[in-house]
């Protein structure tokens, strides 16, 4: 069976609402990890200012050093040749208010209300929709949305390795450039011209041949997630991090746990955080009972719940195992104490 690339983008496009303005991105991941940047413009005429929500720790080289170049050069006439500063009138609007779901804690954000204050202050919004894509209602263009990026590998069910997404508004197509131009972004690639001319709108973000491995894993994805009503997706995933919280809230309470996440179900997507001094060998010690989740520094551990295929019974076994290696201490084991590059 062939691997059906634009009807890929269609499904993509329709399952989270970004319409005609995204594209299936060539890479594995994103180049700059996508924690969402605030280009700030007092006055055209003016030095551009910009400011960055700090979600991962590992990005603030990243955001420090790459993304004023990133910016002068996707918005060459906008930013090109000018300075940048961290500005606190822009960190105010964004150091409380991050992601449409919040990596961490699994808390829901109003961005369309953030995006207008974000434009009233001069500044452009880019934004992550890693956590909730698939899962979640994702309306970029109703949002005003400048950029956004995101991931098919989580809820999207596209498997390790799944390609990325990445969105242009329409307003800014005709003025972005693609940093890192290459065949698939060329006007007529099959022409084999001499001279590179960039094809039209969003199609000028293509780059290099798509991995087609992982592309026919995401078809397969995204054809189920089609399938589906999204709506009822949603209602599957409050329920199943429901069941988790009332679950963990009546066994953990002895054991140092503590609920990071949002128990007010509309502010909450579909994931539970919990806060546990020993959480890294917490998480390792259930990894090895084949439960699957994830630590994050200083102690977060994450239970993503992937309403498509998650069970109930399935949430009722998670809570039983977090308890007994909480109870038996079994998270003291010198194997669950190593660590990984991954966690």
């Amino acid at each position: 069976m062939s691997i059906k690339i634009q009807e890929n983008c269609i499904i993509l496009k329709r399952r989270i609402g970004l319409f005609k303005n995204t594209l299936l991105h060539t890479f594995h991941h994103l180049l700059v990890d996508p924690a969402p940047i605030l280009a700030y413009e007092k006055d055209l005429h003016q030095e551009p200012q910009w400011a960055e929500a700090p979600l991962l720790q590992h990005a603030q080289e990243y955001q420090g050093f790459l993304l004023p170049y990133y910016l002068r050069t996707i918005l060459p006439n906008r930013f090109q040749g000018q300075s940048f500063s961290r500005i606190p009138k822009i960190w105010e609007i964004v150091k409380k208010n991050k992601v449409d779901v919040n990596y961490r804690t699994g808390e829901i954000l109003p961005i369309e209300e953030l995006v207008k204050k974000t434009h009233e202050a001069g500044a452009l919004f880019i934004l992550d929709t890693c956590h909730s894509a698939g899962v979640l209602p994702v309306e970029l263009d109703k949002w005003g949305v400048d950029f956004a990026v995101g991931c098919t590998y989580k809820y999207l069910n596209g498997g390790p390795g799944s390609p990325a997404f990445m969105y242009v508004a329409k307003r800014h197509q005709q003025a972005a450039v693609n940093p890192l131009s290459g065949w698939w972004g060329h006007a007529r690639p099959f022409a084999f011209e001499k001279d590179f001319q960039a094809a039209k709108g969003i199609l000028s973000f293509q780059t290099g041949t798509q991995p087609i491995l992982s592309l026919r894993g995401l078809q397969a994805g995204l054809e189920i997630a089609q399938a589906t009503d999204l709506q009822m997706v949603r209602k599957k995933s409050l329920r199943l991090t429901q069941l988790f919280l009332e679950l963990v809230e009546s066994r953990l309470g002895n054991y140092g746990v503590t609920l990071q996440s949002p128990t007010d179900p509309e502010k909450r997507g579909s994931q539970v955080a919990l806060h546990c001094s020993n959480g890294f060998a917490v998480i390792q010690a259930l990894i090895a009972r084949k439960i699957i989740a994830d630590f994050r520094a200083p102690g977060i551990m994450r239970f993503g719940f992937a309403p498509l295929y998650l069970r109930y019974t399935d949430v009722w076994d998670a809570a039983e195992a977090l308890t007994d290696v909480l109870k038996t201490e079994e998270w003291r084991e010198e194997r669950f104490l190593q660590k990984h590059e991954v966690t």
